[in-house]
């Protein structure tokens, strides 16, 4: 891995160059403000929410109740065009 100083370096370069449209910025800026956000939107969750989370993250660790990704892709087909 690249050390730290590169990587700032890198990400200044893609970020001052003029190709690289307000969109990306702003998504890539919701990226960096979650990876600060110490909590991740976890509180922002209802206990509800958090429950399902928890209880959806204990399903996804037997492998047998996972699906791969084209039975997912064809599952939703319907909310994945554009």
């Amino acid at each position: 891995m690249e050390n730290s100083t590169t990587l700032r370096e890198q990400v200044h370069q893609l970020v001052d160059d003029q190709r690289v449209q307000d969109e990306l910025l702003e998504r890539v800026q919701t990226v960096l403000n979650a990876a600060l956000d110490e909590t991740g939107g976890w509180d922002e969750l209802t206990p509800i929410q958090q429950n399902q989370v928890l209880a959806a993250r204990e399903e996804s660790l037997d492998a047998g109740n996972l699906l791969d990704h084209e039975t997912v892709k064809k599952r939703f087909a319907k909310w994945l065009e554009n």
